[in-house]
């Protein structure tokens, strides 16, 4: 029973960032991308709670580490080029979904940001291939810093 709740709260959540991924366009503001979300879920899921507050940072806006709070209004405007990273997750029977995504605003990637995006894919595939039962969290956190250190992708950026 409780690996369904979980499963569902995951589905819907994934349902939700797809949509919110299909719906948006440039001139919206980061706050509507949550609102989608909380709409999608609500709605087609029965899921009235988050499992946190939602974080909807685009352009500069999605290098502040967990953007979203008193400080920060989350209504900026997005623009042709942006990145969305939207770190959002529905709750469901008080069992909760973490996901984080990130895409073009556009719908296309620069080169820059297809390189970055591309990086963290790989590193992202290479710990789910080595996870097991017993692996140390400290392991697969190496394991990203050497497929990192191997795309030598600091040297391929522009840095501003």
């Amino acid at each position: 029973m409780e690996i369904a709740l979980i499963q569902y709260a995951n589905d819907i959540s994934s349902e939700a960032h797809i949509e919110v991924m299909r719906k948006v366009k440039v001139g919206m503001k980061e706050y509507q991308l949550e609102s989608m979300f909380l709409h999608h879920t609500y709605m087609y899921g029965g899921c009235r709670h988050c499992s946190y507050t939602c974080i909807c940072p685009t352009g500069e806006n999605s290098v502040i580490l967990h953007y979203r709070s008193a400080a920060t209004p989350n209504d900026k405007t997005l623009e042709d080029g942006d990145i969305a990273l939207l770190d959002m997750g529905a709750e469901y029977h008080f069992y909760g979904s973490d996901i984080t995504c990130s895409f073009p605003v556009n719908g296309k990637f620069t080169s820059d940001q297809a390189l970055i995006y591309n990086v963290v894919l790989d590193a992202h595939n290479v710990v789910i291939s080595e996870m097991k039962l017993g692996v140390c969290w400290v392991d697969m956190h190496i394991l990203v810093e050497i497929v990192i250190q191997k795309s030598h992708f600091k040297t391929a950026i522009k840095w501003h």
